[in-house]
């Protein structure tokens, strides 16, 4: 994969020419072994997003579109990897007990919390992760587009999402074991954002970075208000 300069021009001309070959004892087992191949499909995919996550988008977005997986898959399949260790190992009841812990030590006092509303949240997680991806997209659209449209930054952010879900099951352990598993998710998965987002938008220059620090910031008041929406609506319903 060569190196991908902004601006990409549109459109972009992709031809392909391939010998078929009837499938037999002979060269079946390379079809096989396809499923393995490290110069495209999924392991490609998420190789590049761990060594080189702006080139692999820019790339996506580009000629490469037919040698990578859609950010879709990849997000379904990591959303429901995560989901079933949530479930199979019933975290949910730990982040609760952990969040309501770290609560009332720092004299936040909620020892009467609503544990509903933490099960409002474990029983959408997936819809409550995905509906960040339009928030945090527009935000990153209107400060920091660098030629990119909305959708593009929507694939962009879901490809970030990607490895923020694998970087999250990873550190399943150190949720389960210790009471730093929040913090410890929140440095890698932001350290890796800024990574991403360097290299996807050439960053370079330290107004690049103040942007970027200010779209995150609108990112999560954005996200917030959605959040608070949502809550709220969850109330009035499970009170009437």
């Amino acid at each position: 994969m060569k190196d991908q300069k902004l601006p990409i021009k549109y459109p972009i001309l992709h031809q392909e020419s391939r010998e078929i070959k009837r499938i037999n004892f002979k060269n079946g087992t390379s079809y096989i072994l396809d499923a393995l191949n490290v110069q495209k499909g999924w392991l490609y995919t998420l190789k590049s997003l761990f060594l080189n996550p702006g080139n692999l988008i820019k790339y996506y977005l580009g000629e490469g579109r037919y040698y990578t997986t859609s950010p879709w898959k990849l997000l379904f399949l990591t959303t429901a990897i995560s989901l079933f260790f949530l479930i199979q190992f019933d975290l949910n009841s730990l982040f609760t007990s952990q969040f309501i812990e770290g609560m009332n030590e720092s004299g936040a006092g909620i020892e009467k919390i609503d544990t509903e509303i933490f099960a409002y949240f474990n029983d959408y997680y997936n819809i409550i992760l995905w509906s960040s991806i339009p928030v945090f997209a527009l935000a990153f659209f209107l400060i920091l587009r660098r030629s990119f449209n909305y959708f593009e930054h929507v694939i962009i952010y879901t490809y970030y999402l990607v490895i923020s879900n694998i970087f999250f099951i990873v550190l399943l352990p150190v949720f389960a074991f210790t009471n730093w598993g929040f913090e410890t998710y929140f440095v890698i998965a932001h350290f890796y954002l800024v990574y991403t987002y360097k290299r996807a938008l050439d960053l370079s220059k330290w107004h690049h970075y103040l942007k970027l620090f200010l779209a995150v910031v609108l990112s999560y008041i954005l996200y917030f208000i959605v959040l608070a929406v949502s809550v709220v609506t969850f109330i009035m319903n499970y009170i009437a």
